[in-house]
């Protein structure tokens, strides 16, 4: 625990019998990579109107794998999951904002409401997706069959499934897995894994402007609590320049006082 908590993956309440608590995104060293990973897919993939989308179809015919088709099913159950719940946070007759004073605490309602949901549903999905796709892989099915007879092949597949789903670190994948994974997701989906891939070896890049960002507000801020500032009419169109100020020493905008 005392390494969980040094790496801020952890927090303690007060107290000598505190109990532990999971930290917040925003004390996750860890977490920034994912941030910067769906930050950039939103941005490039799911607010970009041009991007085009692949709708594949599974079948035999076409010479599809059986593990396309368990991670093409898997994809259509998890993104109809989450477009079914997208609809339903929204929907009045469930009642979220039935408790809610104002609309600002409605939409907080809603928000918070989706984000249990897809908590709930990513609790376990690492499990999930690891039976789905085991049958189906080469790799492991290569290990088991490879100069055997049928009875070490029977012990072997005992083996590997024990390995594959009882052994600690249960959530990292031999290479040559990720590989066969990435492979037949990018037969899949070519236009969408070829730009999730150019985000992925982006994300060193895109993680140090992040972390170099924070430091520099960090440090803005300290100057600006110091700072005897000297105001002056902002010129940027992102804001009504007739109602905010700004402070050409350390760059702090406010509002007119009036």
């Amino acid at each position: 625990m005392n390494r969980l908590i040094h790496r801020g993956l952890v927090t303690r309440g007060k107290g000598s019998h505190g109990l532990y608590f999971p930290t917040t995104k925003a004390r996750r060293g860890i977490s920034l990579t994912a941030d910067v990973l769906t930050n950039s897919f939103v941005s490039s993939i799911l607010d970009n109107d041009n991007f085009v989308m692949d709708v594949p179809s599974w079948n035999k015919e076409n010479n599809n794998t059986e593990l396309g088709h368990a991670l093409l099913s898997l994809s259509n159950i998890l993104g109809g999951f989450i477009v079914y719940t997208l609809i339903q946070s929204m929907n009045p007759e469930n009642k979220i904002t039935q408790t809610s004073r104002n609309v600002i605490e409605k939409d907080f309602a809603v928000q918070a409401w989706l984000e249990d949901a897809l908590s709930i549903l990513l609790e376990n999905i690492l499990s999930h997706f690891k039976e789905r796709v085991f049958l189906y892989l080469e790799g492991i099915d290569d290990d088991i069959r490879q100069n055997a007879s049928e009875s070490e092949i029977f012990d072997k597949a005992g083996t590997e499934y024990v390995k594959f789903f009882d052994k600690r670190p249960f959530f990292t994948l031999d290479q040559r897995i990720i590989s066969e994974l990435i492979n037949c997701f990018s037969q899949l989906f070519p236009n969408l894994s070829h730009d999730l891939e150019k985000i992925r070896s982006e994300v060193p890049k895109l993680l140090a402007q992040e972390i170099n960002h924070m430091r520099y507000i960090e440090e803005r801020v300290k100057v600006q609590k110091t700072c005897k500032h000297k105001y002056q009419q902002l010129l940027n169109q992102l804001y009504d320049s007739d109602k905010f100020e700004h402070c050409r020493k350390c760059h702090k905008t406010r509002r007119k006082e009036n």
